[in-house]
């Protein structure tokens, strides 16, 4: 178990793969949101902290474990963190470590577990973290999920509806920049 003390901020090891820098400690005031445990550990910071990997020899193991209530933020300040980026991120990384179990354990073994380890990706995410906002907003239109920007900068430039990255298309079928915004590729 990890042992914090006071409001010592430490890197999270966010699965790298997603290029979101996360801090957490287990502050001693709430001036960052408090996610608190459920049993013995930290669900959120277990599965933030989780080893995807395959061919890793702590596949599975979680990075951190604390036994207190633990608060995120953003290393970069640039916004609040809040439920609506966390959970979302959270299932993303738990269905994708699924898949990769099941893969792992199925008739293609290592080679197709390594195949759903590749599919964690910033791209993925922010395809799923779309489709989360909407659910959510759907739900609650009053609530400003249309607001509420993905955590997650892409790399690359990949399509917003499928995650395609720009140099995987066909040659000839460049993405297209969207003319209103500018910013989104399709």
């Amino acid at each position: 178990m990890l042992g914090l003390s006071g409001n010592e901020w430490q890197p999270l090891p966010c699965n790298s793969k997603l290029g979101v820098k996360i801090l957490y400690a287990a502050p001693t005031t709430s001036e960052s949101p408090l996610f608190t445990i459920a049993a013995d550990t930290n669900a959120t910071l277990e599965t933030l902290t989780m080893d995807c990997n395959p061919s890793s020899p702590s596949f599975g193991t979680p990075g951190r474990t604390p036994s207190t209530g633990v608060a995120f933020k953003f290393a970069d300040d640039r916004k609040t963190m809040t439920k609506a980026i966390l959970e979302p991120l959270v299932m993303f990384i738990n269905e994708r470590f699924t898949a990769i179990k099941t893969a792992l354990a199925g008739p293609g073994g290592i080679v197709q577990a390594i195949e759903e380890y590749e599919k964690l990706t910033s791209q993925a995410f922010r395809v799923l973290f779309k489709k989360y906002r909407a659910e959510q907003d759907s739900k609650w239109p009053s609530k400003g999920w249309k607001a509420i920007e993905c955590p997650v900068v892409p790399s690359m430039t990949h399509c917003e509806a499928c995650g395609k990255v720009e140099g995987a298309v066909a040659e000839g079928n460049a993405l297209q920049q969207c003319g209103r915004c500018k910013k989104v590729r399709y």
